[in-house]
């Protein structure tokens, strides 16, 4: 679903974002929407990625 909002946001965000700062803040939008906070650490959670358990 991030890769969803980075694409949206692609087109209404001004060109200088690159790639990977708008997968991240799909990633973001993605893991408040899904974890319904915005505590970091329940984010994380939600977000797959290499973390180890301790950093999340």
């Amino acid at each position: 679903m991030s890769g969803h909002f980075a694409i949206v946001l692609a087109g209404r965000l001004p060109e200088q974002f690159s790639k990977r700062r708008l997968e991240t803040l799909g990633s973001l939008i993605s893991g408040c929407i899904a974890s319904r906070t915005v505590n970091l650490s329940h984010i994380a959670r939600q977000v797959a990625g290499p973390a180890q358990i301790a950093s999340r």
